[in-house]
């Protein structure tokens, strides 16, 4: 039997990809790929990440885009690739703790 589910997400994404070259040079490119937005709870002591409440792969095409999913319980943080599994220069503005 699963959780019931209660709580309303609604997360709200910003993305840009850039491309480097050989010396460096970024380029803004066109994002258009299937990447991991997700909702964790409060880390434990000692833990980098909190269970995962909510874990979806879905087709991110840059700009800002709005997803909605359903919860069993209010997560702590949200955002997009929350596993920190791509190539960021600033991974630490990909998850947001929820108010």
């Amino acid at each position: 039997m699963s959780p019931s589910l209660g709580t309303c997400g609604t997360l709200e994404v910003e993305s840009r990809k850039f491309k480097a070259d050989d010396q460096g040079n970024e380029t803004e490119v066109p994002v258009n790929d299937w990447i991991e937005i997700g909702a964790l709870a409060k880390a434990e002591k000692n833990h980098r990440y909190g269970n995962i409440l909510y874990r979806q792969v879905v087709k991110i095409t840059g700009g800002k885009q709005t997803f909605q999913f359903e919860l069993a319980e209010k997560p702590y943080e949200a955002g997009i690739d929350p596993m920190q599994m791509l190539i960021d220069r600033v991974p630490s503005d990909n998850l947001k703790k929820v108010d």
